[in-house]
């Protein structure tokens, strides 16, 4: 059951915003008799503060700060050279090169981009 943001009802009969494979706790809505445009608009922004903060939550490993990041150059085929600070860098099931930053962004770089790249432990500061 997903309950009503406003009243805690099951919001199945109303409206509910989330991704359809997820399970229900990663899921918000509203009842039929608190679903309303202005409602809608507030708990999608909520779901999706909520979801990117989950995201952050179980991606970051435990005290990532004191473990320093990793300089990583990457050599492009195309002759190229780019250096990131990152604090995690490994390859994806989808053939890239996926670039954690601090801050939690991501880059990703395609490998059939990539001639060579090399990952060196920076000491923290």
């Amino acid at each position: 059951m997903i309950p009503c943001h406003r009243c805690g009802k099951d919001a199945a009969p109303g409206w509910i915003v989330g991704f359809p494979p997820a399970p229900d706790s990663q899921k918000m809505g509203l009842c039929a008799e608190h679903d309303s445009e202005e409602a809608r608009q507030e708990v999608l922004a909520l779901w999706q503060t909520t979801l990117g903060r989950r995201m952050v939550e179980s991606t970051a490993s435990p005290g990532i700060d004191r473990m320093g990041e990793l300089l990583v150059t990457v050599l492009f085929s195309n002759g190229g050279k780019l250096s990131f600070l990152c604090l995690q860098c490994a390859p994806t099931a989808h053939n890239s090169l996926e670039l954690t930053e601090k801050n939690g962004n991501s880059t990703f770089i395609p490998m059939d981009q990539i001639k060579a790249y090399t990952v060196k432990k920076v000491s923290p500061k």
